[in-house]
């Protein structure tokens, strides 16, 4: 959200900085990531929040963190499986 907020902030106060001043300039296309920060933060289903449960689980490991996230976030947009070796 932060991120978000800076972006919002910042980009706007340019663009009416220009326009004041009358400064030619290209309109600024910056993406909206906000699913990607609503996939880390979300309360229960969050990157964070699993992370935090396993940390808690005895016997908690990588590989329970990453079989929840896959079941939670697969088909996401912002999430993808890799395979390793």
């Amino acid at each position: 959200r932060l991120q978000q907020f800076f972006n919002s902030f910042v980009f706007k106060l340019e663009e009416q900085l220009y326009d004041r001043e009358g400064i030619p300039w290209d309109p600024l296309d910056f993406p909206d990531n906000q699913d990607a920060v609503d996939i880390l933060q979300a309360k229960n289903t969050g990157i964070f929040a699993i992370l935090d449960e396993e940390c808690f689980v005895p016997q908690g490991s990588d590989q329970g963190f990453n079989n929840k996230l896959m079941k939670q976030h697969k088909g996401h947009r912002r999430f993808d499986e890799i395979k390793t070796k």
